[in-house]
């Protein structure tokens, strides 16, 4: 296997784990699901079957729609901007943050999926606003450990974040 190889099985399915000194890569073979934010709040959509064959488009589309239905939580704590911490402090507060309630299984979710997908719901007016957007936006609604994630903006805007220490 050569170098390419090995980088593009860590693009899918992966994900940064803080630990403290030294962060640890997890890949989640068997995943079937992309996660999908939307403000503070997370979904789990499902993009291939059990044979691996990719879900019909229109199937996709009507989860999404789902999604951007859904008001957007107001009082849910917006736990992606962790993701932009010093990283022992995030290793520290992630460790808190799975041992409450079902947060680990939430977690799992995130991090075992194929790649995240943030629906942005902030429109930018003008390149500026726009660049800041797609890189970072607010922090809340991003989750920066994933290996990879679209931003798609609301007027159809997309751009890709990418976490690059799989590759």
């Amino acid at each position: 296997m050569d170098l390419m190889d090995a980088q593009y099985t860590n693009l899918f399915h992966s994900t940064r784990i803080p630990r403290k000194d030294k962060d640890e890569l997890q890949k989640f073979a068997r995943t079937k699901h992309m996660v999908v934010q939307r403000g503070p709040d997370f979904w789990a959509v499902d993009i291939l079957r059990d044979d691996g064959s990719v879900i019909p488009a229109g199937e996709i589309l009507e989860a999404l729609e789902m999604v951007l239905k859904a008001p957007v939580s107001s009082d849910t704590p917006p736990v992606g901007v962790l993701t932009t911490m010093n990283r022992d402090k995030w290793a520290a507060a992630r460790a808190e943050l799975v041992q409450v309630g079902d947060n680990a299984a939430k977690m799992k979710v995130i991090d075992s999926a194929l790649f995240a997908l943030t629906l942005e719901d902030h429109q930018p007016q003008g390149w500026i606003d726009q660049q800041n957007t797609m890189l970072h936006g607010a922090g809340r609604n991003r989750w920066f450990d994933k290996s990879f994630h679209y931003i798609v903006l609301p007027s159809g805007r997309a751009a890709l974040n990418f976490e690059h220490s799989w590759g």
